[in-house]
């Protein structure tokens, strides 16, 4: 009698996909989650298309139209250079976006790879990480973007360096925290027994299995990225005029605020809606990834 051997399928890829999965369905369970990945999702598109959305050039002054109210020919009014107050708005949503996520994901990448080797390693390069994090966990992260905007200079570019750079601790310590709890598992030694280098055991299992509490960490603090890149252009730390952002639109408005407050309301509210729907969803993809919250 001939005996087949059975196939036994990939039960990790099986587990992965099944994980993938309930995910997403416990993610869009919650109606007000979903309503803010819309919010977001309008946003994003609304930066994206901004050509398209905007009504008008949002450099274009037109003297004959300044200071002037909401009005058919202009839905949020003008500002004092006869601009377009929602084309500056719609523009404006193009940095603020853009630099809550890229500085989240700059200082992810760095904090991860400098939190992974302190965690794995330990010793004299994880104490010098360690003291290092500690003084500048000190400081509050607008604090450190200001200092750093301030000695760089005001600009897109060194505001996104700066604003990762006040995120970096936060990183470093979540990825070392993990990575050292990771090292203590059994597989980890068996990798090593194994003759796996250490590049290959933080690649292949160690990363995959810390990259759930850096994931959570990243999507808050896109929030905070918005709310501090709105800090710093307020302060002219940003984004330079005449181009547009949120942060310069509450600046330029308050010089007239008795007279025409529409920039600062158009603009603040578009701050407020959209870091609130970081801020809801950061709070879902946590309880989601959280294990205590899904037993």
């Amino acid at each position: 009698m001939t005996v087949t051997e059975n196939i036994i399928p990939d039960t990790p890829a099986v587990e992965e996909k099944s994980e993938r999965a309930g995910f997403w369905s416990t993610l869009f369970s919650s109606r007000m989650t979903v309503v803010c990945l819309c919010v977001i999702g309008i946003f994003a598109a609304i930066a994206a298309f901004a050509p398209w959305f905007a009504p008008y050039d949002p450099l274009k002054q037109n003297f004959l139209a300044m200071s002037k109210g909401p009005s058919a020919a202009h839905w949020f009014g003008t500002d004092r250079y006869g601009r377009d107050i929602l084309s500056r708005t719609i523009y404006g949503a193009r940095p603020s976006l853009a630099l809550g996520v890229m500085a989240p994901v700059l200082a992810g990448i760095v904090g991860t790879v400098v939190g992974m080797l302190a965690g794995y390693f330990g010793g004299w390069i994880d104490r010098i990480v360690s003291r290092l994090c500690d003084v500048l966990m000190a400081f509050p992260s607008l604090l450190i973007g200001i200092m750093i905007s301030a000695a760089l200079g005001p600009g897109f570019t060194n505001l996104i360096v700066a604003i990762a750079f006040a995120f970096l601790p936060r990183f470093v310590r979540v990825a070392r925290a993990s990575t050292m709890s990771i090292t203590a598992e059994p597989y980890i030694d068996a990798a090593v027994a194994s003759g796996q280098s250490w590049m290959r055991i933080l690649w292949k299992q160690i990363l995959p299995n810390i990259s759930g509490p850096l994931v959570v960490v990243a999507t808050l603090w896109v929030a905070t990225a918005i709310r501090i890149e709105a800090s710093l252009s307020f302060l002219g730390l940003g984004t330079q005029p005449p181009a547009a952002s949120w942060g310069n639109l509450i600046r330029d408005g308050l010089t007239e605020m008795l007279v025409s407050p529409w920039s600062v309301i158009t603009a603040g509210f578009a701050v407020t809606l959209c870091v609130l729907a970081f801020n809801i969803v950061g709070d879902a993809v946590r309880d989601v990834l959280d294990p205590e919250s899904r037993d």
